[in-house]
């Protein structure tokens, strides 16, 4: 039996890593929707499949019956295994630019978008106040440049590919033809996606009125201990 529980915690958290790692602002909140709980379920289960088969099997791996290493390279394998199969395809299918495995990586991947699904869902609400929050009182044209270069530099180890694909839609934003309320919201939003709420407000209260309107008087705002959106 502890064989199996190992095993099914493996499995658990290699699905856990996954899911998490899509998620920048509250990873943890994936893992609480029914698509994400089941995702991790899946991948847990599969490897005590994987650990059944093996020992059925009579799979030793060169080790004697009764060597105490064997239970550990049986876990080992099970879950490497269960995680290789998941993942396979059998064959791919084009949709246009796009290429869709045919396989059980299908099954995962509905899940994951599911699980994104429904994520998002939960959380637009509280983005959205989140975000109107701590903008409201920023301007486009000064915020445009340091908010964005800042929150890069608290967070220094955003992914390369992360960095550029958040220039590449700053740019979009800047040249987008629509009033400069909106384009501040859209900025803070497009960080709040990328750093999380708790490195974006610290920005904000760092630059303090460098990049605030002209119109404000007071300090700026950026502390809500009942906001909806976590750090």
């Amino acid at each position: 039996m502890f064989s199996y529980l190992a095993v099914v915690m493996l499995g658990a958290l290699i699905g856990i890593g996954e899911v998490i790692s899509r998620y920048r602002d509250a990873p943890s909140r994936a893992l609480a929707t029914v698509p994400g709980v089941f995702y991790v379920g899946l991948n847990g289960g599969s490897a005590a499949i994987a650990l059944l088969l093996l020992q059925e099997s009579g799979m030793k791996f060169g080790l004697e019956e009764n060597s105490t290493s064997l239970p550990w390279v049986q876990v080992i394998v099970a879950g490497l295994a269960a995680m290789a199969v998941l993942r396979s395809s059998f064959f791919s299918l084009h949709s246009g630019d796009k290429e869709i495995g045919i396989g059980p990586s299908a099954l995962l991947e509905l899940l994951l978008d599911a699980a994104d699904r429904a994520v998002d869902r939960t959380r637009a609400e509280g983005r959205a106040e989140e975000v109107a929050r701590l903008t409201r009182e920023l301007s486009y044209e000064r915020s445009r440049k340091a908010l964005p270069l800042y929150c890069l530099e608290l967070m220094q180890n955003l992914p390369p590919d992360d960095q550029k694909s958040l220039a590449e839609e700053l740019a979009t934003l800047d040249g987008a033809e629509i009033e400069d309320e909106v384009k501040i919201l859209m900025l803070g939003l497009t960080l709040i996606n990328r750093v999380g709420p708790g490195v974006l407000r610290a920005a904000i209260k760092s630059l303090g009125q460098r990049i605030a309107s002209s119109r404000p008087d007071r300090p700026l705002e950026t502390e809500d201990p009942g906001s909806p959106v976590s750090a």
